[in-house]
């Protein structure tokens, strides 16, 4: 199960990129450039939030069939922690791209 939350944290970050480079787009008043890249990395990051939610259910599906209850605990509580890590980047780089994202749309002059 780390793999697939190494892959959405590796999207995560990539995600967080691009909104780093929409910021300096807009600073730079490149309004389209900040619009583009600030849009695609707010979706790209809800997609790995949904991503991230299907694999922690899958995740927590069968994986503590027989295990010891003390353990159970133990490996609920490290999978909660990490998911809760993967999770943060994404639904930040959400929100302040769709910010971004808005204040470039109106700011972009109409074709």
């Amino acid at each position: 199960m780390t793999s697939a939350f190494t892959v959405l944290a590796v999207a995560s970050w990539a995600g967080a990129a691009a909104l780093l480079v929409a910021l300096v787009a807009c600073l730079l008043r490149r309004w389209r450039l900040a619009a583009s890249l600030a849009g695609a990395a707010a979706v790209q990051e809800l997609i790995v939030c949904l991503l991230l939610a299907a694999a922690i259910a899958i995740h927590l599906r069968g994986a503590f069939d027989g295990v010891d209850p003390s353990l159970r605990a133990t490996m609920l509580a490290a999978g909660i922690s990490e998911a809760v890590m993967c999770g943060v980047v994404p639904l930040f780089v959400a929100v302040v791209g769709g910010v971004v994202w808005r204040v470039a749309r109106r700011r972009r002059p109409a074709r």
